[in-house]
């Protein structure tokens, strides 16, 4: 118990000091809104559900995307505790999909000068990839790809997780992943907030491509997601190609 108290005590102390510091003058030196461009934020909403966000910037010749998948680690039903989610973003993100393979992704990420990634929380898992704005149409293709039409190749699968599985094992040697994991069971008694994204090593070992597959089909769809994108674009273009991307996406009844 009173390991638990300190571990808490300096959990508390740590964010203490990082919100002490965001109180010294200098972080108050804004600058004036008079001088502060903020172009709208365009959004809008298509007939399958997938809600839109826009904010274009011609700063520099460069678009961002992002499409935030409303699933986490706290989410995850039946396969709770499991790390599914997590799993999901490991195969999904580059994965092979019906249209491409894992390689020949790697090769148009190259090709295009972009930058690719992919993260899992508690409440959500987040696909986003930038590069220069003239290939906006191949950045957001590629994660309307990964979202929509995964295929969960056998030997990707089995790799990723053997990946996430020494993950799970280098975690429970590193002192802040203990002490978070510590302040999450402490702190949510009962809540699923109090599981790791990332699994428990048994619970995670027992999943299979089936239910990787059963998880994907059931929570990955247009109205379960949110997709952002901003740069030297203009709003017809972005409409467009979101169109014709994401428009036959099926809208599904989210469990």
């Amino acid at each position: 118990m009173r390991k638990t108290l300190f571990a808490l005590a300096l959990f508390s102390a740590v964010f203490a000091m990082v919100f002490a510091v965001e109180d010294l003058p200098i972080f108050h030196q804004w600058v004036p809104d008079s001088l502060v461009v903020r172009p709208p934020v365009y959004h809008w909403t298509l007939d399958n559900g997938l809600e839109v966000l826009f904010w274009e910037n011609h700063t520099v010749p460069l678009a961002a995307c992002r499409i935030m998948i409303k699933t986490g680690s706290a989410f995850e039903g039946k396969y709770l505790g499991c790390g599914i989610s997590h799993y999901l973003e490991h195969l999904v993100s580059g994965g092979t999909t019906s249209k491409h393979t894992e390689d020949e992704y790697k090769m148009m990420v190259q090709q295009y000068g972009l930058s690719t990634n992919a993260y899992t929380t508690s409440d959500v898992t987040v696909y986003h990839d930038s590069g220069p704005a003239k290939y906006f149409p191949q950045m957001l293709g590629m994660l309307a790809d990964w979202v929509q039409d995964c295929a969960f190749d056998p030997k990707e699968v089995e790799r990723e997780k053997g990946v996430i599985t020494n993950e799970i094992k280098m975690g429970q040697e590193e002192p802040g992943r203990i002490l978070w994991k510590l302040y999450n069971r402490t702190f949510y008694l009962v809540s699923p907030y109090r599981h790791p994204t990332i699994g428990y090593l048994p619970n995670f070992l027992s999943i299979t491509r089936d239910d990787v597959i059963d998880y994907y089909n059931r929570r990955y769809a247009p109205n379960n997601a949110i997709l952002a994108i901003a740069g030297d674009l203009d709003t017809a273009t972005v409409r467009r190609v979101v169109d014709s991307l994401f428009g036959n996406w099926e809208r599904k009844r989210v469990e």
